[in-house]
């Protein structure tokens, strides 16, 4: 549960509903994605595109709707976490089994708590990657 900023503890998104299904009513558009949440491998967000350049975009663009969605989650539990800032930190290149590719996206939250102190904190992001992966 999202507590205070000496026990923040972002909780992962558990719905019934898939990502596509969540992101294309919000934000009434299209998301080539399947797959689940990224928040493990095997939970990997699919980006369904073949170029590289838009699906490394799109990989950025979910993890930071999943921020604004995991701090709405923090609000129904009654803590308000305003997402403030969201920075890019690291992106690693992962190949897995039968020939998949990975991203594994971090990235550091700035948030507010309760409307005052600020907190930072780190979110990880899984995507597969292996339909544009080498498509340029």
């Amino acid at each position: 549960m999202c507590n205070n900023k000496e026990n923040l503890n972002i909780e992962q998104l558990d719905v019934q509903e898939t990502p596509l299904e969540i992101l294309e009513v919000l934000s009434k558009s299209q998301w080539p994605v399947s797959g689940g949440w990224g928040y493990s491998r095997e939970d990997a967000v699919v980006i369904e595109l073949d170029d590289e350049r838009d699906g490394v975009h799109l990989e950025y663009q979910f993890l930071e709707a999943r921020c604004y969605l995991e701090a709405m989650k923090c609000a129904s539990k009654g803590v308000k976490l305003e997402v403030l800032q969201i920075d890019r930190k690291m992106q690693k290149l992962v190949f897995g089994e039968g020939g998949k590719s990975y991203d594994r996206l971090t990235m550091e939250v700035t948030a507010a708590l309760d409307g005052e102190e600020e907190v930072k904190y780190e979110v990880v992001g899984w995507f597969d990657i292996s339909k544009f992966f080498g498509n340029y």
